[in-house]
């Protein structure tokens, strides 16, 4: 270091409070002044005793910092050194009071007689008083255009402020009794009460709930902290006042049955989330490995944060810097770090936290846990959060709305900066919105730091923790704990300070460990001149090849490089997809890379679909007509059908692909009609009979049975409404009634006015009865979200289930129907095309689809073919992880690992 640097003010301070010394250095910084702290100014290598020296002799001002830690052993002798300084050549010595001292502190003999500066105070400002102290220039003489509310998170990175102030926000205060003993008069003598004890100027009571008193009041943020500190401190006695929460608890709780089903949404957070991820983390595995247990809570987690607030509530009390109890001060908070840095972890333990809160009292929120990845631009967070969780907790959207309305659920919102980057900001808009619109009590949103630093728009949220960087200390007690087991990466870290600057994130510390786990240390080294981005991908390289021998996987390395292969084709695609967690059911068309595989997709569905009608429609006919007769009845149902499913639904839109299948296959039935019948069939009107009954045969398996070929949907449950089923099947009959006249007219036209008429009738009693009964049944079996669903791929199993079923109703009805009103054996063929049809579109097309998808998928070296146990193999080697039905990469960075590999020579990839 220069000899010759000059610095503003020596910051003294006892290292149990080094991140309240970080923010207070970072709020200088931005006013303008050049503080030393120790961690950034001494060089590595040199002696810091020779460092603070040559400082004490040149420093300006000194402050002395005391917080809930009291003074430091470093510390004091420091400070007696700066007081020497004091004596010899006037240097001054500022004690400062820290925001974390519960109670004012003792102060040492040689600071009491000097005016100290208390940083839990607001008037007059303290960082004013502290400048003033340091500059000798009065509040009225410093700049403030340069003040910005929020520290610099990470140092050499400009941003602006990390959240908005707020004017008001709510407290809540609880009262032993009942409310029908507060009366009015005991309201108002409370509210002056606190006005004068606190010195407030406006205080308005905005709701009193029964049971016991809870009072909401709004306040402006500096007040509420005010009161709420006061009320930790237990000065809130006296005024009756039993509890003081600025994240307020459910104002109405749920009923009996609410809570039920509540209580059922809170295991499944409880099974997917704590159980499933966390429990099983990459951070827990690294304990298991070391020969701890997982929940062993001696063993703190590795990382650490510090609390970013709006400059107006600085002084707010927080008795420990626990993210539990963070939360509970700010209730809508932000969760920032750099890749790797424990962002998920921490939002996953409040949530635990938060969950077990919930299960012991019914005023607490359930907190529900979704990732911010599936966000469409255009879509409100209402309507996102109904998806999501009828989506990945089968909760039917009607009850999820009624629940966000009731502010029954607590939104933990993981991943903001996995939506595409072009959405970002109107995801921000959308989430601002939703704070604004429902003013919500709690909500949690994690995102990377730069990402954030980015945007053009900052969230609403009242509070924010920054996850800091693992210190040196951090990682070497992390190392000791692994013994022997980690010798190598020890010794590794030892000779290549570059590989150990990787170790500053939880997650490539945990990586590390694993991968290094009983292996020599020159596998980890590289040597000189490489890029961290180098290191880091190896790192990644040998955890995946550690990952794949300690589980005794295989070794086979052409099997390990598929493997890897296959990972990579997923990750890209979910990358691609902006999903967090892959789930097996929801695969889509639109997952495959070219067009010709697309075609191909299509091609297979169609001919999947062809050889249904046929084998069906064919045995059905061959059993009443006949070999000959049933096998080209067989022929062309599916023939008809097949060609109408790959010709006739390539629309996005339903109603098109009804009108363009119905073309399809009357143009079909005309030409198979010419090539298997006699030239004289078609003489006449007999042309449009054959039309006509082509149109029919294909708008049932193409537009209705099909639907649309770009999209999949998996029917997990159906039930029967009666309403929904005559108001589409009266429409139908209706539109079929006017289609048979018409055609009857044009019949009239080449056969006369009395055959246009019988040929009309009959076929719009056909339409009208067939058609109606069809779409009447396949618009009134709702389907709906399945309770317990919760292995993969269950829902295309349930929608076979509910395929199969639908097919045996609808081809019963319309084969009796049939047998009725034709009397003959053409009623079992009629049923069971008309049947199959329904059955397509009640779940049985999701079926056809998803394996036409798969198989594609295989042929082309994208999956293996037993792609399920494929995942759980992945999962049980640390590369992936369950989540209900679903999986998820250990993390993001693996993901993105992953998603950027190159496909394997060995793996033919089939265009």
């Amino acid at each position: 270091m220069p000899n010759n640097e000059q610095f503003d003010v020596f910051l003294c301070h006892n290292g149990e409070d080094k991140p309240e010394i970080r923010q207070i250095a970072d709020q200088l910084s931005h006013r303008g002044l050049k503080p030393w702290l120790d961690e950034r100014e001494i060089r590595p290598g040199t002696a810091w005793q020779v460092v603070l020296e040559e400082q004490i002799e040149i420093i300006k001002t000194a402050a002395v910092f005391v917080g809930k830690s009291g003074i430091g052993p470093w510390q004091n002798m420091e400070m007696r050194a700066f007081l020497s300084e004091f004596v010899e050549r006037a240097c001054p010595v500022i004690p400062v009071v820290l925001p974390s001292a519960t109670v004012t502190p003792k102060l040492p003999i040689l600071l009491k007689s000097l005016h100290w500066v208390d940083l839990r105070e607001t008037e007059p400002d303290p960082y004013k008083q502290l400048i003033w102290g340091i500059t000798n220039k009065k509040p009225d003489q410093q700049t403030a255009d340069v003040f910005v509310n929020e520290p610099k998170v990470n140092r050499g990175v400009e941003e602006s402020n990390l959240l908005p102030d707020k004017a008001k926000i709510i407290l809540e205060l609880r009262l032993p009794g009942d409310v029908d003993t507060f009366s009015e008069k005991h309201q108002q003598m409370l509210m002056r009460s606190i006005k004068t004890q606190f010195k407030i100027d406006e205080v308005k009571l905005t709701r009193v709930v029964a049971g016991s008193v809870r009072l909401y009041l709004e306040l402006r943020p500096e007040d509420a902290d005010k009161v709420y500190t006061a009320g930790k401190v237990g000065q809130l006695a006296e005024l009756s006042v039993s509890e003081a929460r600025l994240y307020p608890a459910i104002a109405v709780p749920p009923d009996q049955e609410q809570r039920a089903q509540l209580l059922i949404l809170l295991d499944r957070v409880q099974e997917y989330w704590v159980d499933g991820v966390l429990m099983q983390s990459l951070y827990h595995e690294v304990l298991i490995s070391l020969g701890k247990h997982a929940m062993d809570e001696a063993v703190e987690p590795p990382w650490k944060h510090i609390v970013a607030i709006p400059d107006q509530r600085r002084h707010l009390l927080l008795k420990d810097r626990n993210i539990n109890t963070v939360f509970d001060a700010m209730g809508l908070l932000l969760i920032l770090g750099e890749p790797g840095s424990g962002k998920t972890t921490s939002l996953l333990e409040l949530a635990a936290a938060l969950i077990v809160r919930a299960k012991n009292d019914s005023k607490e929120r359930v907190p529900i846990v979704l990732n911010l990845s599936s966000w469409e631009k255009n879509q409100s967070i209402e309507e996102w959060l109904a998806v999501e969780l009828s989506a990945k907790y089968r909760i039917p959207k009607s009850i999820a709305t009624a629940w966000l309305e009731q502010d029954y659920l607590l939104p933990l919102l993981d991943g903001l900066d996995e939506v595409q980057i072009i959405f970002q900001p109107d995801c921000v808009a959308a989430i601002n919105q939703f704070i604004e619109n429902k003013k919500p009590s709690g909500m949690v949103v994690c995102c990377r730091l730069k990402e954030y630093q980015w945007l053009p728009e900052r969230l609403h949220l009242n509070g924010a923790v920054c996850l800091e960087p693992l210190s040196p200390e951090d990682v070497n007690e992390f190392l000791l704990a692994g013994g022997p087991q980690l010798a190598g990466l020890q010794q590794a870290l030892r000779s290549d300070p570059d590989l150990r600057e990787l170790t500053k994130t939880p997650l490539m510390l945990s990586i590390m460990s694993l991968a290094s786990e009983g292996v020599d240390s020159k596998n980890l080294n590289l040597g000189g001149a490489v890029s961290s981005t180098v290191r880091r991908e190896h790192i990644l390289q040998l955890y995946v090849e550690r990952m794949f021998e300690r589980k005794g996987s295989t070794a086979n390395s052409l099997l390990k490089n598929q493997a890897i292969d296959w990972l990579s084709w997923l990750a890209g695609k979910m990358k691609e997809q902006s999903q967090s967690v892959f789930m097996v059911e929801e695969l889509q068309p639109s997952w495959l890379s070219s067009r010709r595989q697309r075609l191909a997709y299509e091609a297979v569905t169609a001919l999947g679909v062809g050889l249904l009608f046929w084998l069906l429609i064919g045995l059905g006919s061959i059993l009443f007509f006949g070999f000959k007769e049933g096998l080209g009845d067989g022929l062309f149902a599916g023939l008809t059908s097949g060609v109408v499913v790959f010709l006739g639904c390539r629309s996005t839109s339903s109603l098109k692909n009804i009108v363009m299948s119905g073309f399809v296959g009357g143009l079909v039935a005309v030409i198979f009609a010419l090539s298997f019948k006699s030239a004289n069939a078609l003489e006449g009107g007999n042309w449009l009979a054959f039309m006509v009954i082509g149109m029919l045969v294909g708008c049932l398996p193409g537009g209705l049975g099909i639907g649309l070929l770009n999209e999949i949907h998996p029917v997990e449950t159906m039930r029967l409404r009666l309403k929904q089923f005559w108001r589409k099947a009266i429409a139908v009959s209706v539109i079929g009634l006017g289609a048979g006249l018409f055609l009857g007219l044009l019949k009239g036209l080449v056969d006369g006015l009395s055959e246009g008429l019988r040929v009309g009738r009959e076929i719009a009693a056909a339409i009208a009865v067939f058609f109606g009964l069809s779409f009447g049944l396949s618009g009134g079996l709702i389907d709906m979200v399945r309770v317990d669903k919760a292995i993969p791929n269950q829902g295309i199993k349930l929608s076979l289930k509910n395929g199969l079923a639908a097919f045996l109703i609808c081809g019963l009805l319309t084969g009796l129907i049939a047998a009725l009103w034709l009397y003959d054996n053409s009623a079992v063929a009629i049923g069971l095309f008309t049947g199959l049809s329904v059955g397509l579109n009640r779940g049985g097309s999701a079926v056809v689809k998803h394996y036409a998808l798969r198989l594609i998928l295989w042929l082309t070296g994208s999956t293996p073919f037993r792609f399920i146990p494929f995942l759980d193999h992945c999962a049980k080697l640390i590369l992936l992880k369950k989540v209900g039905g679903g999986y998820m990469f250990i993390h993001r960075t693996l993901l993105e690992y992953f998603a950027r590999l190159p496909p394997q020579a060995h793996s033919v990839r089939k265009e």
